[in-house]
């Protein structure tokens, strides 16, 4: 199943930090032939998305200590989304926490903050354990929050998300990425004061692992809730655009 958000309406809000996103098609014929062809203008995070390791970075400094200067308007020479893509490496095994439904409500309240020790006992309820190389998707019913309000006004900057200890968490199993349906995985609550999105930091530049935002968890989490199984095949490409900080994906999960 797709877990890719797919509502036009979200992202042409979302892309307005980078100018309001655009679909066009333009109709070309050549008799008796005709076709039609797409162009999309849009910022490449403002979807359902993953974030490079080039996406964030403190102390001038990417991760594996390439110079943060490696990213110009041309893109960023290290660490860029290309280079995953050329792998084809985001292929493996994925692990749904249902946080959500563990707590027992239809979504997470606004600012709620997931700790560690939240992960743990979601992993232990469902009888599924988070291991070496996975793919770790946490479900807060953010998305689903925003299909009845489509409120953007509230929905990222009131957004639930996990705590930066989480980041220790996930180190420990050695997992490989981490998305959420949520705006940016990480709440968003200065967890220290002036300090914006510290599991980004620790995430991205110190652990090398990617961020997948914005998904659409809620058949896989019907599903999963109804066979009791957490754990599927994700495949999760994302485009090959070079130099790209981040890319559009439709994430698909197998059962």
């Amino acid at each position: 199943m797709s877990l890719d958000g797919g509502d036009d309406e979200m992202t042409r809000r979302l892309g307005d930090w980078g100018g309001p996103t655009e679909h066009r098609v333009g109709q070309v014929w050549r008799s008796p032939f005709r076709f039609t062809d797409d162009f999309i203008i849009m910022p490449l995070q403002a979807a359902t998305q993953w974030d490079a390791l080039s996406h964030g970075y403190y102390e001038n400094q990417l991760y594996n200590g390439f110079p943060a200067d490696s990213i110009t308007s041309f893109g960023a020479a290290r660490d860029g989304i290309d280079k995953v893509a050329a792998t084809g490496a985001v292929v493996g095994r994925g692990v749904l926490l249902d946080v959500a439904r563990h707590r027992g409500v239809r979504y997470l309240e606004p600012l709620s903050i997931i700790e560690p020790e939240e992960l743990e006992a979601t992993a232990r309820a469902q009888g599924v354990e988070v291991g070496e190389g996975d793919i770790v998707l946490v479900r807060m019913g953010w998305w689903q929050r925003w299909l009845e309000t489509r409120d953007t006004a509230t929905w990222g900057p009131t957004s639930p998300g996990i705590s930066w200890r989480c980041a220790e968490w996930l180190h420990e199993r050695s997992v490989a990425a981490i998305a959420a349906d949520n705006f940016a995985v990480e709440t968003p609550v200065q967890e220290f004061p002036g300090v914006f999105l510290p599991f980004h930091m620790l995430a991205l530049r110190d652990m090398g692992m990617m961020l997948g935002e914005i998904w659409d968890l809620e058949a896989l989490g019907r599903d999963c809730h109804e066979d009791r199984v957490y754990e599927f095949m994700l495949v999760a490409q994302p485009l090959l655009i070079t130099g790209a900080v981040g890319s559009p994906v439709n994430p698909v999960a197998l059962k």
